[in-house]
């Protein structure tokens, strides 16, 4: 099936996001069921975790959010991961490797959530943008720039970003948007900082990550850019002797 109505992605959207509103604008019954028809995974039991097929996505919606690459860069946290040589489901930058030139773009080892926050467990927003967009848009959504490791600035606003962790039965069955009531049931904080050194340290990371994350030039070797990091913080004292990242609060 095609779907008639394709609600318009909004800025930065992530692609976990996007696929709420198009359920919500297309009346699509369940949201696992949302799933297997924007994905292609006929019984599909789970939400967050969905497995990802972008050849069925820009099928079922007539090419209306672009190719299958145009989608991959344009709604998942990917592009980010390409250019610092790591794979979403990471958790050390020395893990990936080559996998990733291999594995373009990731729907076979990556769930609907990691693509769309590199970590599916964790979310979050900040609460001037969802106040805004409420007042805009009529919905909150997840922005892609604000899912990224180590960002807990809102770069628009300067407010620090609230953290959520949602378990993985409850991520499974339902879409969650910032403006649901229920994601108010899960622990949360707000990312906070204690001098003012910090909090412009913070905002920097975010800036940098953001424009990691939108750079369309091509990306070197994974090797090569994890290399000049690990250089990078080494310089700075933030690597031990055994090649562990630390941080020092200032």
């Amino acid at each position: 099936m095609k779907l008639p109505n394709l609600p318009l992605k909004l800025p930065d959207e992530s692609l976990y996001s996007l696929a709420a509103h198009i359920r919500l604008a297309n009346g699509l019954g369940t949201d696992r069921a949302t799933c297997g028809v924007l994905f292609g995974k006929e019984n599909e039991l789970r939400v967050g975790d969905s497995t990802v097929n972008l050849d069925t996505f820009c099928y079922v919606t007539r090419n209306g959010y672009g190719s299958r690459d145009e989608v991959v860069n344009s709604t998942t946290t990917r592009p980010f991961f390409r250019h610092v040589g790591n794979h979403p489901n990471c958790m050390s930058p020395f893990v990936a490797g080559s996998y990733l030139a291999s594995h373009y773009p990731l729907a076979a080892t990556a769930g609907l959530a990691s693509l769309s926050t590199g970590h599916p467990y964790l979310w979050r927003w900040c609460p001037t943008c969802k106040s805004e967009d409420l007042g805009e848009h009529g919905t909150a959504y997840w922005r892609r720039s604000q899912q990224l490791p180590g960002v807990g600035v809102c770069t628009r606003h300067g407010e620090f970003l609230i953290e959520v962790h949602i378990p993985y039965e409850r991520r499974q069955q339902h879409f969650i948007l910032p403006d649901a009531a229920s994601i108010l049931e899960y622990e949360s904080k707000r990312n906070c900082s204690h001098s003012k050194r910090s909090e412009e340290m913070q905002y920097r990371l975010a800036r940098l990550a953001e424009t990691i994350l939108h750079d369309s030039s091509p990306p070197i070797p994974s090797s090569v850019s994890q290399t000049v990091i690990v250089d990078g913080l080494s310089v700075r004292g933030f690597v031990t002797k055994n090649g562990n990242c630390v941080f020092r609060p200032s």
